[in-house]
């Protein structure tokens, strides 16, 4: 892969290691929470780190990814991730917004095709492309998705910690 000094190989294996995470390599779901908000932090300030580009001299289109595959292995490595609230409107109708669900696997689903997305177009096409679609496709769809599944996991962690219920479970499913 030919890198140039935009994206350093330390960021690229944050995006590795969070397409290639195994929850199995840690001992409670606490820890796999933590670990996973982490390595979504890191991406979080990845792209707040990378210039604005606009050169698609090399564009291409990456395969198309098979998001039911993806979400499959989400589900396996983080059973305990599940739908939570979230407000339908944040900056409008202050007080009086309704409540929609969010779905975690789904998150976490749209980041890694983002991400294997941006994996693809660093090795095909040319770095300026790969950055340019990142910043887009982060900051028309998977931003969003990024920004809920942290807040649900510091939710997780946070009853975890300070209630001791071990990621209750009961309401994952509507019931």
């Amino acid at each position: 892969m030919h890198l140039n000094k935009l994206v350093t190989t330390p960021a690229l294996e944050n995006i590795r290691s969070l397409i290639a995470f195994s929850a199995a390599a840690l001992d409670t779901k606490e820890a796999v929470a933590l670990k996973l908000s982490a390595q979504l932090a890191s991406l979080h300030a990845f792209y707040h780190s990378l210039p604005d580009t606009s050169d698609f001299s090399q564009n291409g289109e990456p395969p198309e990814q098979d998001y039911s595959t993806i979400r499959l292995a989400a589900a396996e490595a983080f059973p305990f991730l599940g739908p939570y609230n979230e407000v339908a409107a944040t900056t409008t109708e202050i007080g009086k917004t309704d409540i929609v669900v969010g779905d975690s696997l789904d998150d976490l689903s749209d980041i890694l095709v983002a991400l294997k997305d941006f994996s693809w177009r660093m090795m095909h096409t040319s770095e300026a492309d790969a950055i340019w679609n990142f910043k887009e496709t982060f900051r028309s769809h998977w931003s969003a998705h990024l920004i809920g599944l942290q807040r649900y996991l510091a939710v997780l962690t946070t009853l975890s910690i300070h209630h001791n219920d071990n990621f209750r479970t009961e309401n994952r499913n509507g019931a």
